[in-house]
């Protein structure tokens, strides 16, 4: 409500106050009677608000007490309202530490902290009394038993249970690690839904991927330094051209998740950005593989890791290829075949083509997906698999130029692309440099061979994607109570052109 001489007074009469001083405008301090009998100084104005706030205008001492009597209400009408979630029933009033009487989801009456309430309902989504809940921990542990039989399976030794789905229990791989799961997340820890993956043995699989783009870089005539903590001190680095000033990360889906980050960094999804800035910093470009990319897609990355380095198996020349319109269906056989992020809805396709009809090179165009800030999105650009297409990216973005009027807003991949602008096709083309996005996410599931976009997990979609679905709860949480995790990457640099 706006603010009036009227309403000012209105708010003194309910309150039982009375003004002592002259009133002369909203703004200016006034001398005020409490109903408990204090005076007290305050503009008018600043009357209506504590009015409209704690629904009275007074002094501080009953102020503070108005607010502490409203805090205990709303704090009672939460926990009778968490109570009856899970059918029970708050019987006492609310007082900061002490206990309350409650009805338990059993149907039995007793007495228990908030504190521990609210972590029986947070864990187990019930409240018991002590002795039906002995009997929920000997049924839980019963079915901790029943789950962790896919541990035998796998010849994979329990040296102890947990009394709970969500308790974790300790145990031996058959490399003779020993760690602790929780039965709940089992499915988690599933290679191919069958072998258990430990962590000693998760970090042995990532070391041989990353050994394994050491050697192929070296069997090119690149010299790369492995393991380096000077560049970037104390923080390491895999992989180290100091010949061409680039390093290279191999990131493990496990030990890059965003459960293994948050034990270590207070921003998890800050870390590979803010990694790839400090070697921008220090003049190296920095490239992020993830493991589930080199899984997949090792044709591909080891093309565009071999192009950074100016190596190529072949060569063409764009002049000497001949335009064309390419259809749907080719162009997704073609960037499933040769972009990292595969195939993308595009209204428009041109490719350059060679005399055998093969494609060797296309540039796709949308309208603008998620900005009002131009007229169309280059959304895809790539060569054919370890082909150096000379002038590709000119050819085509000067027919599409030259055939449609607009602006064009195109973003570049930090993890592949490096954290400077001046380096990348884009500036080198005419685009301007106008900002970077934030970094984005995908889910995986295990080991993270498989990926999701994080559009397909939208919250909004989670009832029907998941068999465990809390509303209460943000997405991530209901993601990671299902089995999955996520991994972040360093966002985009976006480019326009006039």
């Amino acid at each position: 409500m706006a603010y009036t001489y009227d309403y000012f007074l209105q708010c003194l009469n309910d309150s039982n106050a009375k003004i002592l001083s002259e009133y002369k405008n909203s703004a200016k301090k006034v001398l005020i009677q409490c109903a408990c009998g204090n005076t007290f100084e305050r503009t008018p104005e600043k009357c209506t608000r504590t009015y409209r706030s704690i629904g009275s205008v007074c002094c501080v001492d009953c102020s503070k007490k108005i607010r502490a009597e409203k805090k205990i209400a709303d704090t009672k009408k939460r926990i009778e309202k968490e109570l009856g979630s899970v059918g029970a029933k708050l019987l006492s009033d609310y007082r900061a530490g002490e206990k309350l009487r409650i009805i338990g989801s059993c149907g039995h009456e007793f007495e228990r902290v908030y504190g521990l309430i609210k972590r029986s309902i947070d864990t187990y989504g019930a409240v018991f009394c002590m002795s039906c809940a002995a009997k929920q921990r000997a049924q839980k542990k019963s079915n901790v038993k029943e789950k962790a039989k896919v541990f035998k399976d796998n010849n994979v030794d329990i040296v102890s249970y947990g009394d709970n789905m969500n308790a974790k229990m300790r145990v031996r791989c058959k490399c003779g690690e020993e760690f602790d799961r929780r039965a709940a997340n089992i499915d988690i820890w599933l290679r191919d839904g069958k072998e258990i993956v430990c962590p000693k043995c998760s970090m042995s699989s990532s070391s041989s991927f990353e050994e394994e783009i050491a050697e192929i870089l070296e069997s090119n005539g690149i010299n790369i330094r492995t393991s380096d903590r000077k560049i970037i001190s104390p923080k390491e680095i895999d992989i180290v051209s100091d010949d061409h000033k680039i390093c290279i990360e191999f990131d493990g889906m496990h030990w890059h998740s965003e459960t293994i980050l948050r034990k270590k960094h207070r921003y998890p999804y800050k870390y590979h950005l803010d990694k790839t800035i400090d070697a921008n910093n220090a003049g190296y470009k920095m490239i992020h593989v993830f493991e589930s990319e080199w899984i997949n897609k090792k044709d591909i990355v080891q093309s565009v890791l071999l192009a950074k380095f100016g190596i190529s198996k072949h060569r063409a020349f764009a002049r000497k290829l001949h335009l064309s319109e390419v259809n749907s269906k080719d162009a997704r056989t073609f960037y499933d075949q040769n972009h990292l992020q595969g195939f993308c809805k595009a209204k428009i396709h041109h490719g350059l083509i060679d005399n055998t009809g093969e494609i060797v090179a296309m540039m796709s165009f949308a309208k603008n997906r998620y900005s009002d800030k131009a007229d169309w999105e280059l959304v895809r650009y790539a060569p054919r698999l370890n082909t150096s297409v000379i002038g590709g990216f000119a050819r085509l973005l000067k027919h599409f130029r030259r055939n449609h009027d607009g602006s064009i807003l195109s973003y570049a991949d930090i993890r592949y692309s490096g954290y400077s602008p001046s380096e990348t096709v884009y500036v080198r083309h005419g685009f301007t440099f106008i900002g970077y996005s934030k970094p984005g996410y995908i889910y995986f599931k295990g080991d993270g061979r498989k990926t999701f976009s994080r559009t397909e997990f939208q919250k909004h979609k989670l009832k029907e994607k998941l068999k465990n679905f809390d509303p209460q709860k943000t997405e991530y949480q209901n993601m990671l109570n299902n089995g999955y995790d996520r991994i972040w990457d360093c966002g985009n640099m976006v480019f326009k052109m006039l």
